[in-house]
Parts: C-alpha cells; sequence; structure tokens
C-alpha cells in the first residue's frame, strides 16, 4: 500500500450504504470539505438530517450499476456484499478508486485511523488485515498526543516559511535549523511538546545566519535524575535534557541520558558515586561555570534529587559567585523511592510518624554530625541512610549503644528500581552480617523502624 493524502476539497464522492458505519464516513468526508452523495434506500436519522441542512445530497435508492464511474473517491457501505462488490468492479473498470468497509478484497484504498490535531495528522493502518490493532493504537496516540499538537504544528508551519523566506540560507542550513527546532520543542520520550516563543525562533534564525550561537551567559539546570530507573525521570527533566548543548553526569545518573540525543550534545561524565570523587567538586564548578559563559545550556545531572546530599546547594553558590543563571529540576529522591520499590513505606499511621534521612559516612568521622543516640530512642520513626554500606556496622553499633531495640526490623536495598534491585532484611544487630553474606555493594540504603518488616510478599519474591 503507498500511503497518500487526498484533498478531497470540492471533489465530488460517493458513498453507498445509509447506515452507521456510512455516516462515519461521511462525517469524515464533509471535515475535508468533500461533495458528498449519499445513495442508499434507507438512512438513519443523522444522514438525513445532514440532508435536510443541504450538507450532503441523499438519494434514497438502490445503487445503479456503473454510477460509481462518475465520482472521484468512492466509499461503499452496504448491507448486502453482493451490491459493495458492484461497487468496487465498476470503480476497478473505471479507474475510480473505492473502499469497502471492512472488506479489504474489496478495496482499491483503505483508509486508516487518524489523530488529528490542527494541521498535523497521523494516519495508521494495517493494510486492512488488523483494524481491530489500529484503532487500539489510535487511541493509544489520542490519549498521548495532547492538544498542544495543534499550537506546535502551527507554530511549526510559521517557522518553516519564515526558513524559507530567509535569505542565504543553504539547503543544509535549513535542514539544521528545522532539526533544532524539533529538538528543542519535542520531547520524543513523552510525546509532548512546546510552542517556542519569537524570541526563540529569531535567536535560531541568527545564529542560522552566523554559524554559530548568540553570546552571553547560558543557563545551568541542576536536575535529579531520580532513584535509578531511566522512565522515573520526570517530564521537566526529560525537557531539559533533550535541549541540553552539554551536560555533567554523575555515575550513577548515567543510565537516565536519552539514548536519541544528538552526537553535537557534549557529555562530560565526571564519574561521582558514593565515596568515590575521581573529579574534585571545585573542578566540577569550574566546569559547569566555563560551559555557561560558553552560552551553553547546560544540564547537571545528578542521581536522585540535586538538593538532597547531592552536593547541589554548593554548585548553585559556585554560580551565584559567578554571575551564572541557574535553576532546579528537583527529582525523585532515592531516601523515599527506594524503600517503595521495596515495597516498604517509609511513613506509616501508627508505626512510623517521623522520617529521618541520613547520610551515614558521616560516621566514620571522629565526631558525628549525625545523633544517633537520639534517632535511637525514636520509637515511631524511620531512618534511611544513604551512601551506607562501608559505615554500617559502626551505625548499628551508635544505634544500639543508644538504646534502640536489637530487634527493631531493618533492610537493606541494593540498586533500587533498577532490574537487579535486591533486598536484604534482618534484625537491627544482626544486619551487617546479612548484607556482608550476602554481597551487597553500594549503591544502596538501608532502612530502619517498623516499616522495615513490611512489603508485600509478591515484592519480596521478585526483588529479594
Amino acid at each position: 500500500m503507498y500511503p497518500v493524502m487526498l484533498s478531497l476539497a470540492g471533489r465530488p464522492v460517493l458513498v453507498v450504504g445509509g447506515g452507521r458505519v456510512a455516516l462515519r464516513k461521511v462525517r469524515g468526508l464533509l471535515a475535508e470539505d468533500a461533495r458528498v452523495t449519499v445513495v442508499a434506500p434507507a438512512a438513519v436519522p443523522e444522514i438525513e438530517d445532514l440532508a435536510e441542512q443541504g450538507k450532503i445530497v441523499l438519494e434514497r435508492r438502490p445503487y445503479r450499476d456503473g454510477e460509481a464511474t462518475s465520482y472521484r473517491l468512492v466509499l461503499a457501505a452496504a448491507d448486502d456484499r453482493e451490491v459493495n462488490r458492484r461497487v468496487f468492479e465498476d470503480g476497478e473498470r473505471a479507474g475510480v478508486f473505492v473502499n469497502v468497509a471492512d472488506d479489504p478484497e474489496l478495496c482499491s484504498f483503505h483508509l486508516p485511523a487518524r489523530v488529528v490535531r490542527g494541521p498535523l495528522q497521523v494516519a495508521i493502518a494495517s493494510a486492512g488485515r488488523a483494524p481491530f490493532a489500529v484503532r487500539r493504537l489510535r487511541q493509544l496516540l489520542d490519549r498521548r498526543l495532547g492538544e498542544d499538537w495543534a499550537a506546535w504544528a502551527d507554530a511549526a508551519g510559521g517557522f518553516r516559511e519564515r526558513v524559507l523566506a530567509a535569505p542565504g540560507l543553504a539547503p543544509e542550513a535549513r535542514e539544521a535549523i528545522f532539526d533544532r527546532f524539533f529538538r528543542e520543542t519535542v520531547d520524543p520520550a513523552t510525546l509532548s511538546a512546546r510552542v517556542p516563543d519569537d524570541g526563540e525562533m529569531d535567536e535560531w534564525l541568527r545564529e542560522a545566519g552566523t554559524g554559530r550561537r548568540t553570546p552571553g551567559p547560558g543557563l545551568v539546570s541542576l536536575v535529579g535524575a531520580g532513584p535509578g530507573a531511566p522512565d522515573l525521570l520526570t517530564l521537566r527533566a526529560r525537557e531539559r535534557l533533550a535541549a541540553a548543548d552539554a551536560i555533567v553526569v554523575d555515575r550513577l545518573a548515567a543510565p537516565a541520558l536519552p539514548r536519541d540525543l544528538p552526537p553535537e550534545v557534549e557529555i562530560h561524565d565526571v564519574g561521582k558515586d558514593a565515596g568515590h570523587h575521581p573529579v574534585p567538586q571545585e573542578e566540577i564548578e569550574a566546569l559547569l561555570v566555563r560551559l555557561a559563559r560558553e552560552g551553553k545550556r547546560v544540564v547537571r545531572l545528578k542521581g536522585g534529587d540535586p538538593f538532597v546530599f547531592g552536593r547541589g546547594g554548593e554548585e548553585v553558590e559556585a554560580l551565584e559567585a559567578a554571575g551564572i543563571p541557574w535553576e532546579v529540576v528537583p527529582g525523585v529522591t532515592a531516601g523515599i523511592a527506594g524503600p517503595a520499590a521495596a515495597g516498604i513505606p517509609v511513613t506509616h499511621r501508627r508505626e512510623a510518624v517521623a522520617l529521618t534521612l541520613v547520610t551515614a559516612h558521616e560516621c566514620a568521622k571522629d565526631e558525628d554530625q549525625v545523633p544517633w543516640d537520639l534517632l535511637a530512642r525514636q520509637r515511631h520513626g524511620t531512618i534511611v541512610g544513604y551512601m551506607g554500606m562501608a559505615t554500617l556496622p559502626r551505625v548499628v553499633e551508635r544505634l544500639l549503644a543508644g538504646g534502640m531495640d536489637p530487634a527493631t526490623p531493618a533492610a537493606v536495598i541494593e540498586r533500587a528500581t533498577l532490574p537487579d534491585q535486591r533486598v536484604v532484611r534482618a534484625p537491627l544487630a544482626e544486619l551487617p552480617a546479612a548484607v556482608r553474606e550476602a554481597g551487597v555493594c553500594p549503591p544502596a540504603l538501608f532502612v530502619i523502624g517498623r516499616v522495615a518488616a513490611r512489603g508485600t510478599p509478591r515484592e519480596r519474591a521478585r526483588r529479594s
């Protein structure tokens, strides 16, 4: 099948049949301003009403042999297959395209299912073989493609006219600027679109003419990549990544990088993970400032949330001191999402009315910044610890010394939300040995409190 989009405005089209299927065909044709004639011995009330309003011609009679030859296009939806067959054969002899509803053998063309958003149309077809699947795909896309696509398509059409009217642009430069329009306004992961403002489009045209970006400070977006699974990125995070010129990424956030980034996007891997910082923090901050001063849109991609043990506050201070514009795109923090992925609610009525997030590597220092003795005395709270595998024995020792019950439920979640996630559960006093025996490695979180005993049997079987 060769797909085409036909202009039917003012052209004569015949519909044979007067039932509900014929009504759908008539409405689709009228939407394209076709001149519609319906031939049927009887018609549903809606077709009768369209005829009374003068929107169609209705001839209440059987189909006459050969009359299909007088039309540019014919659609047959009669209840009698023999009638439909005669319509199809008449069209074949005269070279007129005919579609018979739900009868692929009697079709010289097929009608695709469509999703329409203003001037934008997405057509789906299966060469008549699986119309049920086509209908369901159309429903899926109809839900995914929001109404903002109509305004986007209008903007794209206007932008194309401006590009074609711009003097001195070579064909390859035009294609590059069209690529940029699409890249900066469409999120392929979420099938969402935004309408750029006139200032953005003016900038793209100027830069296409000069071959370089307008000088001036760029923008640094501190973006949270979420707890691990790439599909837990927020919509705004995906938008910033799609529009980035440069991305500075930690190792644990790297799986969230889109696979379809343009090749010209700079990727700066600073390799940070728990307890291992091959690129010093000061060098990362200097890199962000340098890239932004080159006029680039920079994404600083961090695991979890930038402001939860991500040193995002320090990077914001460095950007402020350098006069660089910045923003924060919050992420799903691992301290809540990790336990949730293991079926553990960090709060629960009458069990946990307080939640404490701690960075457990502080326990390796001579003077702990975490008041473990106070945390040990709370009976209705949950402790979630980041970066704590190396210091877990010390954490448990401090909590037990502070009076926490050795039988307090506890768990460690390794690689939370990822396909190879593991959960190790044990009473508090036995947790370090259980983790050591299981060979748990970072990244991992620990959860201590009564809620750590929770989690559905299905989740335990699937994840443990």
